[in-house]
């Protein structure tokens, strides 16, 4: 079974397969993929959207960026006790 054209061009492996060692690449192509595909551009604009009503401040709109990014919950006070220093 083929994979999607856009998985294609992002090295994703076979789902049929074992993969123990992916090839790590980063070409023009893949910035295309990503920019032009309406999947992609809707998921990035569902997330502006709920970054911006998250709060009307940038500092804050910034670091729950961050925080959906990365999965990191609870930790701003660390966070911005490390800013600090």
């Amino acid at each position: 079974m083929a994979t999607m054209p856009d998985m294609d061009t992002l090295d994703v492996p076979v789902h049929d397969a074992a993969c123990t060692r992916r090839q790590r690449t980063d070409t023009p192509l893949q910035a295309l993929v990503l920019m032009n595909d309406p999947q992609w551009l809707e998921a990035s604009r569902r997330l502006a959207e709920r970054v911006i009503r998250q709060s009307p401040e940038t500092g804050t709109r910034l670091n729950y960026l961050g925080e959906c990014c990365s999965l990191v919950r609870g930790k701003r006070e660390k966070n911005r006790s490390l800013k600090t220093r």
